[in-house]
């Protein structure tokens, strides 16, 4: 892609866990915002898209617990775009209380909003917490570990925005340790 946005404050205690935003359309107003929670340093990127005649930011995080708190509580209610999108590796499920904070704050899951098959994973759990990559659902639960979604695309506005198409993209090798998930939006 032409366009990109990248943090420079790793996060989780890694020496290269940047967030990153790419688009086909220039970027305006980008920034990154340091957040407190569970682990330090840690951040989100924000960049503005223009199409058409949308405004749209779009958030990419790495965050655990806490940070969820700090994100809906402080940073997404100073942001002045009518759309919002944030996407990136939420470290919980659908349902759980972090995610509840986001629901709550009037966010909607796009995989979710079409019905995507919320019984596959985008990332794999060993029975000691450690997370692994692996190619296919099956091996889950040959191994005894614990699969979920905990990468997530949301976005407010659901009666203003359309999810076309969305899912987990799965590769034969791993680009990641966690599975890609994308959606196809419309903004109305």
């Amino acid at each position: 892609m032409e366009y990109s946005f990248a943090g420079n404050i790793s996060s989780a205690g890694h020496k290269d866990k940047y967030k990153s935003i790419l688009s086909r359309t220039p970027l305006s107003d980008k920034k990154e915002f340091f957040i407190n929670g569970a682990w330090t340093p840690a951040s989100v990127v924000r960049a503005v898209v223009e199409v058409e005649s949308f405004r749209i930011s779009v958030y990419s995080l790495h965050i655990n617990g806490p940070h969820a708190d700090d994100i809906v509580a402080r940073i997404l209610p100073q942001d002045d775009a009518p759309y919002i999108v944030v996407t990136g590796d939420f470290n919980n499920v659908q349902g759980s209380p972090v995610m509840n904070l986001f629901v709550d704050a009037g966010f909607s899951d796009a995989l979710e909003s079409i019905g995507a098959d919320r019984g596959k994973f985008t990332c794999f759990f060993t029975e000691n917490g450690v997370i692994e990559y692996t190619g296919s659902d099956a091996s889950a639960g040959k191994s005894g570990g614990v699969g979920g979604v905990i990468d997530h695309i949301i976005f407010n506005r659901p009666r203003k925005t359309r999810v076309i198409a969305g899912g987990i993209i799965e590769t034969e090798k791993p680009l990641s340790d966690h599975k890609p998930v994308w959606a196809d939006m419309e903004f109305r």
